[in-house]
């Protein structure tokens, strides 16, 4: 899947030690500390989104010198609305961790 067959989401668009200025896009409230790349596939995924591609070998240009990686995710949706929806998940999908500890 090409980059522009889908949108491009870093996981510091949902981590919540990372300013809005440095790329987070989600309030607080929805954000999570230090997002893994299969943590946010499994919510894409959970939040209803079947072609989600990694790419694991990407650098987020903020944070160049790590290496997080993205996901590119398929959908007819405006992409704010993919982001706090899969934002959504993600929390519920920690939630759910947590508790089983």
């Amino acid at each position: 899947m090409r980059k522009k067959d889908g949108y491009v989401l870093w996981p510091a668009y949902f981590d919540a030690t990372h300013p809005r200025s440095k790329g987070r896009k989600v309030p607080l409230s929805l954000a999570v500390e230090k997002p893994s790349l299969s943590e946010l596939i499994e919510a894409a995924r959970a939040a209803g989104y079947a072609q989600v591609v990694a790419e694991e070998q990407a650098r987020y240009p903020a944070y160049w010198y790590e290496q997080p990686g993205r996901v590119v995710v398929k959908s007819s949706e405006k992409k704010s609305e993919v982001i706090k929806r899969i934002a959504r998940a993600l929390v519920e999908l920690r939630k759910a961790k947590k508790a089983k500890r």
